[in-house]
């Protein structure tokens, strides 16, 4: 009687601490808003392109000013030199705006990967503290959950829990 005893309180801890555990899901989207460094990663993403779209202004207006100078300036006496000096300069000059597109494009990625890096390294940091302190077993990112039963949205909670550290 008394083994059965002990192995009634035992089931029953057992059963109480699994009971405890929790496991959840957040919109990771939704939180990295909130983390401090945000918007210092926004504005800095946001200076560069727009430093590389001014750039790429410049090349777009050079191409525009060849354009009307050989309109303009050259439309009286058109000969096939100037035919082929004008269709050779126009060439290297939408080459250059598109290898300059092309690096625009390629820069910006790796920002936003290096960025996005670094957030998640910090969501990271905070996710891992917020379980501890609330008993949670695992937090997975929503777009990976396809069912579970037990899980709860912890999004907002961690979302406040950022915002009042």
């Amino acid at each position: 009687m008394k083994n059965i005893a002990i192995i009634l309180i035992f089931a029953l801890t057992s059963i109480s601490v699994l009971g405890q555990k929790k496991m959840g899901y957040i919109q990771i989207d939704c939180v990295r808003i909130v983390l401090p460094d945000y918007k210092y990663s926004e504005a800095k993403l946001k200076k560069t392109i727009d430093v590389l779209n001014d750039s790429l202004s410049l090349l777009g207006n050079r191409l525009n000013k060849f354009y009307e100078k050989y309109l303009i300036d050259v439309d009286y006496c058109w000969n096939s030199t100037l035919e082929k000096h004008f269709n050779d300069t126009l060439v290297k000059l939408q080459n250059e705006i598109e290898n300059y597109r092309e690096y625009a494009h390629e820069t910006i990625g790796v920002l936003q990967e290096k960025e996005r890096k670094r957030l998640d390294s910090e969501l990271n940091s905070f996710i891992m503290e917020f379980c501890k302190k609330n008993n949670i077993e695992c937090i997975l990112e929503k777009k990976f959950v396809f069912y579970c039963s037990e899980c709860v949205d912890y999004t907002k909670e961690l979302k406040d829990f950022i915002i009042n550290k």
